[in-house]
């Protein structure tokens, strides 16, 4: 029991560092769950792909978590191993585009769909994604801005007995940065129709800049087209 829970515990460790700074590229995307109906969830999730290429550059989790190679079996057998281990461990859920036709007037499918579907049964296959079935592990960084958020929520009602310059500096502080956000939304909208002007194709920097059910990684994504 003892070594299973073990186990366990270093998968789910492993998994974590998946969406850590030195892991593959992930995004976020709805995920049907099929025990209600046509209800979706956003997960974040890895394709495939990247997770298999990431996985080659890491030998010595592979040898620690899978069987080492031998004769017959190499590293792509330890990839395969390593992820079944992850998805039977619900760790991992192997899923595949609800959408798998280009949209009209494209010719290619988006590397980054928005809408998956699970693949019951399916194990291991660098065409499909891989979404993340617990959300990200909080770190300190977000300990530290829920401190700042209640210093800023108690410093609120006191604004008011503020010195003058204190809230002079906060007037500045504050148009700045709502100048900065209708500039990059008119930026937005200036680089949208000089690029429909010229090729007809439609292209957002910060695709999901208006979105608030999106994580900060999918906000900061530039891509076109990047909704599906």
């Amino acid at each position: 029991m003892t070594s299973r829970h073990s186990k366990v515990t270093a998968l789910k460790g492993f998994t974590d560092t998946l969406r850590g700074r030195s892991g593959p590229d992930y995004s976020t995307a709805k995920v049907q769950v099929p025990a209600r109906g046509e209800e979706y969830e956003w997960r974040d999730y890895v394709r495939g792909k990247d997770l298999a290429r990431h996985l080659k550059d890491k030998q010595d989790i592979l040898d620690e978590l899978t069987k080492p190679q031998a004769a017959g079996r190499d590293q792509s057998d330890q990839i395969s191993d390593l992820v079944i281990k992850l998805v039977h461990e619900k760790l991992l859920i192997p899923a595949d585009r609800k959408f798998k036709k280009p949209k009209p007037g494209k010719k290619k499918l988006v590397k980054w769909p928005r809408t998956l579907k699970p693949v019951p049964g399916a194990a291991w296959d660098e065409e499909l994604f891989y979404a993340f079935s617990y959300d990200k592990p909080t770190g300190p960084m977000f300990y530290l801005l829920a401190v700042v958020v209640a210093l800023c929520v108690l410093a609120v009602p006191l604004f008011p007995l503020a010195p003058y310059p204190v809230r002079l500096a906060v007037l500045y502080a504050l148009s700045g940065l709502l100048s900065v956000l209708l500039g990059t939304m008119l930026l937005r909208y200036v680089v949208w129709t000089a690029v429909w002007l010229v090729s007809g194709a439609h292209f957002w920097l910060l695709p999901n800049m208006m979105s608030d059910d999106v994580s900060m990684l999918a906000l900061c994504l530039l891509s076109a087209n990047h909704l599906a």
